[in-house]
């Protein structure tokens, strides 16, 4: 055999050699995979912790909104980017892989995967498993990670039925709320009507909320007491729509402020447009309220 013969066939296996490595796949072994289901009108999540792995998690605290989290174990920390996908059981006749999630970086061997969650959980109802695939500098390393949903089914149902009766918004975006108004308005659009509707979805879940904080404020267009009437005007227009959907009175606290306290310069257009606002705060029981300095209208005109 001559020289560059031998050269053709080293470049040939180094070419396979380095292929199988970099689209070597583990499977996680099925008797090792146990999905356990925990949720509460809140919060549902559907786990898988591996010592050897990571931990997998499918979490949702609002209606429509899901991610996959998953922490690798520490000998994985090196991948950069992972992708998701739905692949069929090895031992079907269907060998075509659906992608869930684009790149998505890994951050200290973690990674969040948020689109298309609920079509990968209706993937695997139908007998379908999770694959993993990571890349980065090394490809001596696993590059992509088959996991068994063989004995999901039961929690799976368990975390599909807790979905459908959580809220449709989540603490997070609840707890601090801003609504915007047009000079001189008071009004609701539908916009933010469909906001406090997802709001007091959230408010019907949580036990623990002891107060409503509503504050009304204004830009610093016209008199101190026109603004102040107007801010006020704002904010009951909010306590009044949270009011019509069952909320206690007794939760609800009012508070305006005319031009006071502005969150922007009112010398321009846009200054005054966000000062113009009404902000709705969420307080837990175990939480202390900061009192603010709050001026009626009474109080402007004794002065």
């Amino acid at each position: 055999m001559n020289i560059k013969v031998k050269k053709k066939y080293l470049f040939l296996i180094i070419f396979y050699f380095s292929s199988a490595l970099a689209n070597f796949e583990q499977e996680i072994p099925m008797d090792e995979v146990k999905w356990v289901y925990s949720g509460s009108s809140l919060k549902c999540s559907l786990i898988f912790n591996s010592l050897s792995y990571g931990k997998f998690s499918f979490r949702s605290e609002e209606i429509g909104k899901t991610n996959l989290k998953v922490n690798l174990e520490r000998n994985n920390h090196h991948f950069r980017y992972g992708e998701l996908y739905s692949a069929p059981e090895p031992w079907g006749e269907n060998n075509s892989f659906k992608g869930i999630g684009h790149h998505v970086p890994i951050m200290d061997g973690k990674l969040i995967f948020n689109q298309d969650i609920n079509l990968l959980l209706d993937k695997i109802k139908q007998g379908n498993w999770i694959k993993l695939s990571f890349s980065g500098k090394q490809v001596s390393e696993p590059q992509s990670l088959l996991l068994p949903t063989t004995y999901i089914q039961k929690p799976l149902a368990q975390f599909q039925r807790c979905l459908s009766r959580l809220p449709h918004m989540s603490y997070v975006t609840a707890r601090d709320l801003t609504f915007s108004f047009p000079a001189g308005e008071h009004h609701l659009d539908n916009t933010q009507q469909k906001t406090l509707y997802a709001f007091t979805t959230y408010l019907d879940a949580d036990d623990s909320i002891s107060r409503i904080l509503i504050d009304g404020y204004s830009d610093n267009i016209g008199s101190d007491l026109n603004n102040l009437a107007l801010s006020e005007r704002r904010a009951n227009a909010i306590a009044d729509v949270l009011l019509s959907y069952g909320i206690s009175k007794k939760k609800i606290q009012i508070r305006s402020h005319g031009s006071r306290y502005p969150v922007s310069n009112n010398d321009t257009g846009e200054g005054q447009a966000k000062n113009r606002r009404v902000t709705v705060r969420l307080v837990r029981s175990d939480e202390k309220i900061v009192p603010q300095n709050t001026q009626t209208i009474n109080d402007m005109e004794e002065a």
